[in-house]
């Protein structure tokens, strides 16, 4: 899944870069903006998935 989201940065980021105009600092902090709230919801996304698991792991082992 981390695998993922760096090719999701990797291919996705660099091409909202073509709507912006001009190489300002302002479009290097808005592009960093974006992929600092790309990472941490991945994160949040990846924790939350894995809560998911571990409950249904323990779930599945009490029944059994």
């Amino acid at each position: 899944m981390i695998l993922a989201v760096a090719a999701f940065l990797i291919s996705f980021v660099p091409s909202l870069q073509i709507f912006f105009k001009g190489d300002g600092r302002f479009d290097r902090i808005l592009m960093s903006v974006v992929q600092a709230v790309v990472a941490v919801a991945s994160i949040c996304l990846f924790i939350f998935g894995l809560s998911k698991l571990k409950s249904a792991y323990g779930a599945m082992k009490f029944n059994s």
